[in-house]
């Protein structure tokens, strides 16, 4: 599924990036709003599915870290950044748009 929402996806390094902020958002909505996500390869199986998105020119990145239920079915996601400011930016704008879209 595309996104709907202005959304900016990136294929920049997500490298240095650090956990920031949890989301708790069902999956179908935040597909909705992120658009499908990218399969993760970071090699220990920590995390399965990740977006990244650009926020003032800075990657913050969403992700399942540690889950064990199906993809579809995880509400806690986790969010990573170089500057916790950007994770919350981020947060509050899905946060808003999903209220919006509710």
């Amino acid at each position: 599924m595309k996104n709907t929402y202005p959304i900016k996806r990136t294929t920049r390094s997500a490298d240095g990036t650090g956990f920031q902020a949890d989301l708790n958002i069902d999956y179908k909505t935040l597909v909705e709003i992120c658009g499908e996500p990218d399969q993760s390869n970071d090699g220990d199986g920590k995390v399965r599915v990740e977006w990244k998105i650009e926020v003032a020119n800075e990657v913050v990145t969403i992700y399942d870290w540690k889950e064990t239920k199906p993809v579809e079915e995880v509400r806690e996601w986790h969010m990573g950044a170089k500057r916790k400011e950007l994770a919350i930016i981020l947060k509050g704008y899905i946060e808003r748009t999903a209220e919006i879209k509710n």
